[in-house]
C-alpha cells in the first residue's frame, strides 16, 4: 500500500523540512521502505540539504530519492511516482490561508 506523508503548517520555521527528512530517513534505513521526497517547497531546502550532504560524503549511499517539483507537476504525476516508491514525502510550503494553497491542499487531500 503506498503512503503519502507530509508535514504542513501554515507558520514558516517551525522544522517542517526537518522532520519530514528524519522521518523519511528512519523508514528508509530502518524500516527498508523506498521513499521519494519531493521538495515542492519554493526555498527547496530539502534538495538544498541533500546536495550538502552529498559534497560532504561523496562515497555515501543516499538513503532515498530527493526530487525538487513544482506543486502543478507533482498533482500530474503522483499517480507514476506511487506505482514506483513505497511511500512519498511531499515537502510543502507554508500555508498562507490565499488563493495559490488551493494546489497543495490537492495534493494532501
Amino acid at each position: 500500500m503506498n503512503r503519502i506523508f507530509s508535514v504542513a503548517n501554515t507558520k514558516g520555521g517551525v522544522a517542517k523540512t526537518s522532520t519530514a527528512i528524519f522521518l523519511a530517513t528512519a523508514l528508509a534505513v530502518n524500516k527498508g521502505k523506498k521513499i521519494l521526497y519531493c521538495d515542492t517547497d519554493s526555498q527547496q531546502s530539502a534538495f538544498e540539504y541533500r546536495e550538502w550532504e552529498r559534497q560532504m560524503y561523496p562515497d555515501t549511499q543516499e538513503p532515498y530519492k530527493i526530487e525538487k517539483i513544482t506543486p502543478q507537476r507533482l498533482l500530474k504525476e503522483i499517480d507514476n511516482y506511487a506505482k514506483l516508491y513505497d511511500i512519498i514525502f511531499i515537502d510543502v510550503p507554508r500555508f498562507t490561508q490565499g488563493r495559490d494553497d488551493q494546489t497543495m491542499v490537492s495534493l494532501l487531500g
